[in-house]
């Protein structure tokens, strides 16, 4: 058996997004971007969970103005501290720029 390691949190299917808070102020970085609201990221499909798995999108049907793009910023609830071991497992993470 192994003693050192634990479970301490298990985020997933339609309890996943109440571990998380919705950023929706200006981009700390000053990207071309909106964040959006948690009532807006549902209502307009950012945010859904689809038989269990937690989906987590953007906006990429319209021409995006003013601030940018709509988007999703999700901040964690709970602190991860140094030392702990943190197991996602991630079906698709765009990378690059407009993935």
């Amino acid at each position: 058996p192994c003693y050192g390691w634990w479970l301490k949190s298990n985020y997933q299917g339609g309890d996943f997004f109440n571990h998380f808070d919705f950023w929706n102020a200006n981009d700390p970085t000053h990207g071309y971007v909106n964040y959006v609201d948690a009532g807006t990221a549902w209502n307009r499909g950012y945010v859904k969970v689809n038989n269990g798995v937690a989906h987590i999108g953007t906006d990429s049907h319209n021409v995006a103005g003013g601030r940018g793009r709509d988007a999703v910023r999700l901040h964690s609830k709970e602190t991860v501290t140094s030392g702990s071991l943190v197991i996602a497992d991630i079906a698709h993470m765009p990378t690059g720029c407009g993935t």
